[in-house]
């Protein structure tokens, strides 16, 4: 697939999509996006502080504890296969095409969200406790890798052009599975960083 068939010609969409060509030239329209982002993060905090405060701190902290576990073995897994987006997404002709410089960065950042992602699941991993303990390193933590998979989840659907799966079975359901998994990282951890405030 030729690289200006993956970026140009994309049709807006109803839902899950925000056009592409509106989100580069009109600047209000990301401060639009960034402040829904943050209205949404904000209910879900109320949300998450609300039902915890109802809930016996003993039960939750035995939900959390295999949740975090499982999103650490998950980011370990999505951090290895980063490493092989391009031949997984079969874009090395798109990617031989482009200037060298763009493929450089591009390489670099796909490196660079790997590492990311396997600090996150390794400090997760070896600091379970402390994340819902009431350490309140450990809470701002949680409450910041949640920040980053709240934002992740966000601009999954309001970035990404709805022309990529459109009419296209499997890809609807990797995206809805992609959504689905990074709105469950920031429901842990975003949970895990309340929790661990409130005790």
């Amino acid at each position: 697939m030729h690289t200006s068939r993956i970026y140009r010609g994309a049709r807006p969409s109803l839902w899950f999509e925000t056009p592409s060509g509106l989100w580069r030239w009109r600047p209000l329209v990301r401060a639009a996006v960034f402040t829904a982002w943050a209205a949404v993060l904000l209910a879900l905090l109320l949300f998450i502080q609300t039902a915890s405060a109802r809930l016996d701190s003993g039960s939750i902290a035995d939900y959390l504890v295999p949740l975090l576990r499982a999103a650490a073995v998950s980011q370990a897994l999505i951090a290895v296969l980063n490493l092989f987006l391009v031949p997984m997404m079969r874009w090395r002709d798109d990617m031989a095409r482009i200037p060298l410089l763009i493929r450089e960065v591009f390489q670099v950042h796909a490196w660079f969200i790997s590492v990311t992602l396997s600090i996150f699941a390794a400090l997760t991993w070896r600091f379970t406790e402390q994340l819902i303990g009431g350490n309140p390193l450990g809470s701002w933590l949680a409450a910041a890798i949640g920040a980053f998979w709240a934002l992740r989840a966000v601009l999954q659907v309001t970035y990404y052009s709805a022309s990529h799966w459109r009419h296209r079975p499997d890809r609807t359901l990797i995206h809805i599975a992609l959504l689905l998994t990074y709105g469950g990282f920031a429901v842990v951890y975003l949970s895990a960083a309340v929790f661990g405030l409130q005790r």
